[in-house]
């Protein structure tokens, strides 16, 4: 949700802090020292909330127009030159189609800027993070 990383009043300020605070918890529980966990943890943090910047915001969403952009895969494709938007539909699996649904242009947009603006050893922190976090459910107390 866009404004869980956009809203300014103290009760999303401190919700912030504490889901960093988990973050880091969860970083320590993989073996970061705690310097590193904390970098880590504002790493994600920077780049979730660059992500949920570019997203539609919840009234915008209740907009079927707004999430409605079909396009072309090519114009898609073609949409983002610094993403390699073939090789991760070939990579996830997805089926050749002509045309595909694609939702938030601005989203997009910043994933492919990101692409480049972002280190790589950034977007390993974060994609590790989304691995023990979808994970986390399965792991021991």
């Amino acid at each position: 949700n866009r404004d869980f990383y956009t809203k300014t009043d103290p009760k999303s300020v401190e919700t912030r802090e504490k889901f960093v605070e988990y973050v880091t918890n969860m970083f320590k529980l993989l073996g970061d020292d705690a310097g590193a966990a904390q970098s880590n943890a504002a790493t994600v943090m920077k780049i979730q909330t660059a992500l949920a910047e570019a997203s539609l915001t919840p009234v915008e969403l209740r907009n079927p127009d707004n999430r409605y952009n079909k396009v072309t895969v090519d114009a898609a494709i073609a949409a983002m030159p610094d993403f390699s938007l073939a090789e991760y539909m070939s990579a996830r699996s997805v089926p050749k189609v002509p045309d595909m649904n694609f939702a938030q242009p601005k989203f997009f947009g910043a994933v492919n800027s990101m692409a480049k603006s972002v280190s790589l050893g950034d977007w390993k922190t974060y994609l590790r993070w989304m691995t023990v976090n979808a994970a986390a459910q399965f792991l021991p107390k």
